[in-house]
C-alpha cells in the first residue's frame, strides 16, 4: 500500500526498523567521552551502529 499526504509518502509502521540517535557533547572532555562510550557499549542491542 502506498499512501501520500500533501506530497509526503508514508509506509506502514512495521516496515521500517526503529531508529534512535544519541549525541554526547564532550568538547575537551575525553574522560567523559570514554566513560559514556563504555556505558553505551555495555547496554546497546546486538547489531546497533555506533558512529
Amino acid at each position: 500500500m502506498e499512501v501520500s499526504i500533501n506530497g509526503v509518502s508514508y509506509v506502514p509502521a512495521g516496515v521500517t526498523a526503529s531508529r534512535i540517535g544519541i549525541a554526547i557533547t564532550t568538547h575537551n572532555r575525553a574522560d567523559v567521552l570514554k566513560r559514556a562510550l563504555e556505558k553505551h557499549m555495555k547496554h546497546i542491542p546486538a547489531g546497533a551502529l555506533v558512529v
